[in-house]
């Protein structure tokens, strides 16, 4: 059995299966680029200026954001001096406070001593006046026996001495 192979038509296809060939990827190429080319095209553009806005959007958004982000640095550092101010204020606030409680406290205190050098004065006058009540009274005793009893000087000495003795006692 002798095998016989067309070894030049294996080599060479058929002309028609070639024509068919091309003439049904011709279709498929028109039905592709009909159907699909300009369709995917336009899908990949309006995609393309989507992705564009996207990016353009978030720069806008990085800007205002940095934006946003130095303001708040600038507020936060405003409102640090400012507490700082406020501190400073109550310090200064509490001094003055602090030194009018201190002049005050004094003017009470020179108050009091000046009220109780007053009546240490007021005091120390109605004891003299009493002192000098007593010895009018005194004198005024010893006159009167010296007068009636007519007596020698040991005698006038004794009374007096006497009468001291009891005024003192009397105090």
């Amino acid at each position: 059995m002798e095998i016989t192979v067309d070894v030049a038509g294996k080599l060479f296809p058929n002309i028609w299966t070639l024509l068919v060939q091309l003439a049904s990827t011709g279709v498929l190429f028109a039905v592709i680029v009909k159907f699909l080319w300009n369709p995917g095209r336009e899908f990949i553009a309006k995609k393309a200026e989507l992705t564009q806005q996207e990016l353009t959007d978030a720069r806008k958004l990085k800007a205002e954001a940095e934006k946003d982000r130095k303001e708040a640095k600038l507020q936060l550092s405003k409102a640090g001096n400012q507490a700082k101010d406020i501190v400073e204020r109550g310090k200064e606030e509490g001094k003055i406070i602090k030194e009018a409680i201190i002049r005050d406290g004094r003017e009470e205190a020179d108050r009091m001593l000046r009220s109780a050098r007053e009546e240490i004065s007021y005091e120390e006058m109605k004891m003299r006046n009493n002192i000098q009540k007593e010895i009018v009274d005194v004198a005024m005793m010893a006159t009167e026996k010296l007068l009636t009893g007519q007596t020698d000087e040991e005698t006038n000495r004794a009374s007096i001495e006497f009468m001291v003795k009891e005024m003192s006692g009397n105090e």
